[in-house]
């Protein structure tokens, strides 16, 4: 499963958007949604291109649904509002990692931060970590999760992001 955040209606011509996706078996998926500020979409290709197209009205007494020209979304370069990133890392002289987080926003959960077998939960609020036992080399990752409104206990997760423990600066 796929969740899109997505902006506001900008119009009130604006009727819809065309939201359009590869399945899993390969297959073209078109999901038709209204004014909402996230979308579920099932089923998704993990390699899978998203393509938005604007459905509106000319005037007030059109019956004819247009189509605005699409806008495709490469899957490796979709927006990425939610997700945490790492503002800033580097190791002091007492071997420990500080890690500076930039802010979330609603709705995340929590970040995830990985090395080794180890990992630290970071909740919302929190945008500075230390770490006292990370190692010399390996790799570090960075998850965000969100859990939309509405949708009980099922959280999204971004990408992961990957940074080479051993290219961490010493700032003595």
């Amino acid at each position: 499963s796929v969740c899109v955040f997505l902006n506001k209606v900008s119009s009130t011509k604006n009727r819809g958007t065309n939201m359009i996706y590869t399945t899993v078996n390969g297959a073209s998926e078109v999901k038709e949604v209204g004014d909402v500020s996230f979308v579920i979409l099932d089923n998704v290709n993990i390699n899978s291109n998203f393509i938005l197209e604007d459905l509106w009205l000319p005037n007030s007494t059109a019956f004819e649904v247009l189509k605005s020209p699409s806008k495709t979304y490469e899957s490796t370069d979709l927006p990425h509002g939610l997700r945490r990133d790492i503002d800033t890392i580097y190791r002091d002289i007492d071997n420990r990692v500080h890690i500076h987080l930039t802010p979330s926003a609603e709705p995340v959960y929590k970040s995830f931060i990985s090395y080794g077998e180890k990992t630290v939960e970071i909740f919302p609020s929190v945008n500075q970590v230390v770490i006292e036992d990370m190692p010399l080399a390996g790799t570090l990752s960075l998850v965000t999760s969100v859990l939309p409104e509405g949708e009980g206990t099922k959280l999204f997760y971004s990408e992961k992001s990957l940074f080479d423990i051993g290219k961490i600066i010493c700032d003595r």
